[in-house]
């Protein structure tokens, strides 16, 4: 609907006082000032539209009907919505997601090569920043290496998870060769920790490791083209 206009009058013009200056004596009819007000009521009763709301009206969303039925196409690309936007029921189904959405909610990174001489805490995987939105965030990966404990040793390997410089998981490993005549092949487990209700904001992870109480011959096997590789992912 158009802005509304009020009906011309008898002379031509919209309001009384022009028809007044046009003409002193051209009295005010009752007519045309019941077409003024129903101008008015018929404008309002129903046939309101964008055009006759201001740009800078700022109608909040809970000055909304709760079957407004707002559609997708109805929000802009950039609205910037968060998880924590949405109500628990809000039933987002994986073909509402994209790719883009989840990668911006992971990193992967290598593991930098491990030796035994790593007696000091050492950093062997720093995750690229992302961003997290208040959700559980798993960390994990695949260390691809063993240790071969020669007759009669022993180590203790330790694994920390850092989140922006504070340890939120330790996992030590212990492992001993009784044998009193041949070595034994260690698999090496790979560091898995769940990381509840991370704050939302940037967040960096690191893994680190570090080799203590080594008792005899302790020797460490990698694949050297890839020493494996170590992720965080944001979980909906």
């Amino acid at each position: 609907m158009p802005i509304f206009l009020r009906p011309l009058k008898t002379l031509g013009n919209r309001e009384y006082a022009l028809e007044k200056a046009a003409n002193p004596n051209e009295p005010i009819k009752s007519a045309e000032v019941d077409a003024d007000l129903d101008t008015i009521y018929n404008g309002v009763n129903g046939n309101l539209d964008t055009t006759n709301l201001a740009a800078a009206a700022a109608i909040v969303g809970t000055q909304l009907s709760g079957g407004a039925n707002i559609l997708g196409s109805q929000l802009s690309a950039a609205a910037g919505i968060v998880g924590t936007q949405l109500a628990a029921a809000a039933n987002i189904l994986p073909s509402q997601t994209t790719v883009g959405a989840l990668t911006s909610r992971t990193a992967t990174v290598n593991i930098a090569t491990i030796s035994v001489s790593n007696t000091t805490l050492t950093t062997v995987a720093t995750l690229p920043a992302l961003t997290a939105h208040g959700s559980n965030i798993l960390l994990g990966g695949m260390v691809a290496a063993v240790a071969t404990l020669q007759a009669s040793s022993s180590a203790i390997l330790d694994w920390f998870i850092v989140r922006n410089g504070s340890t939120i998981a330790d996992f030590k490993q212990g492992m001993s060769n009784t044998d009193l005549t041949q070595a034994i092949t260690v698999a090496i487990p790979s560091p898995t920790y769940l990381d509840v209700a991370v704050a939302a904001g940037a967040t960096t992870y690191l893994l680190k490791m570090q080799w203590s109480a080594i008792s005899g011959g302790v020797t460490w096997a990698t694949n050297v083209s890839a020493q494996g590789q170590f992720f965080a992912m944001e979980l909906f």
